[in-house]
């Protein structure tokens, strides 16, 4: 077991390998390092694509959902960077020898991560807006402000983990199929667990009243081109929310296996290194998940792809 440790001012650090036999699980399956990596640039080409055409969906430009689209692709291309610095073997072999380019790496994971929870929460509550208030829509608070809204929490973010990690007495485990992570439970994460709980629960409120005016328009006999627009719409975010917590629900159970001592055994190591490989995987495919799902609800955006390639089609009345 190697440890080290970086003492200064008000704050100490250390950084030690987890468990010997775990410590180079990507770099000993280089076919599946290999396909992460594959993966990840796949996102980022894509999401690139996906930000041209957003610009030509007459349509939604200008709206909050928009923007909240948008963001979400530029917050998925900086994952991707976040994902390749903490599984490509070579990259990883010089950020464990500086202790400030693994704060930059965690404090890194750990913004992107949180702000794409709330990524998802702003969306998931503007289309609630959308369904439950149509007339009131563009006078509430959330909507006028949202851009203040999104930056004072990209904001407060950056601020809670770049403290967190800067300041706090932190113990850095390395682990080669994870990534870094800390060992224990320390107050900050508590209480960053416990927001990310009361968020949860409040989008699953949310997405229960979403789903019952998706019910209630269905009733209606006559829909407008709006109406169909809000409701593709809500139906995306419904999807996204489900694939979101299927992508990352890996990561809770992973911690829930190590902080457990029962679990924590040896005999169980071989089952805990293909379930982080397959999170890590399902967790890269999000970023590509989140365009189809978002191209398959959008009416006009296989339109837009074509017009952007110049690819004749036959002759379709356009939606955007």
């Amino acid at each position: 077991m190697r440890s080290f440790s970086n003492n200064s001012a008000g704050w100490r650090a250390s950084i030690s390998y987890c468990f010997h036999s775990q410590t180079e699980a990507i770099c000993m399956h280089q076919h599946f390092e290999r396909t992460v990596i594959g993966v990840n640039i796949l996102s980022l080409m894509l999401n690139t694509l996906h930000m041209v055409i957003l610009c030509r969906l007459k349509k939604l430009r200008g709206t909050v959902f928009h923007r909240i689209i948008i963001l979400t692709s530029v917050v998925d291309m900086m994952d991707v960077f976040s994902k390749i610095s903490t599984t490509a073997c070579m990259i990883r072999v010089d950020i464990v020898q500086s202790l400030p380019w693994i704060r930059t790496v965690v404090t890194a994971h750990e913004l992107i991560t949180t702000y794409k929870f709330a990524i998802l929460g702003f969306a998931v509550v503007d289309r609630w807006l959308t369904l439950a208030k149509p007339f009131e829509y563009e006078n509430v608070l959330f909507v006028r402000r949202f851009n203040c809204i999104a930056i004072l929490a990209a904001f407060v973010f950056f601020i809670y983990t770049s403290l967190k990690n800067a300041f706090l007495e932190n113990e850095y485990c390395i682990d080669w199929g994870f990534g870094f992570w800390y060992q224990g439970f320390s107050i900050s994460n508590c209480v960053l667990l416990v927001c990310s709980t009361v968020n949860f629960v409040n989008m699953n409120v949310y997405i229960f009243l979403i789903s019952k005016h998706l019910i209630e328009m269905r009733r209606r006999s006559r829909l407008t081109d709006s109406d169909r627009l809000v409701k593709q719409a809500a139906k995306y975010v419904i999807v996204t929310f489900v694939l979101f917590h299927t992508c990352f629900i890996g990561y809770v159970v992973i911690l829930i296996f190590r902080v457990s001592e029962f679990l924590f055994q040896p005999q169980y190591f071989s089952i805990f290194e293909y379930l982080t490989l397959i999170t890590i995987l399902l967790n890269s495919c999000y970023g590509i998940l989140n365009i189809l799902t978002f191209a398959w609800y959008t009416s006009g955006y296989r339109k837009a792809v074509c017009d952007l390639f110049c690819v004749k089609h036959g002759r379709v009345s356009p939606s955007n």
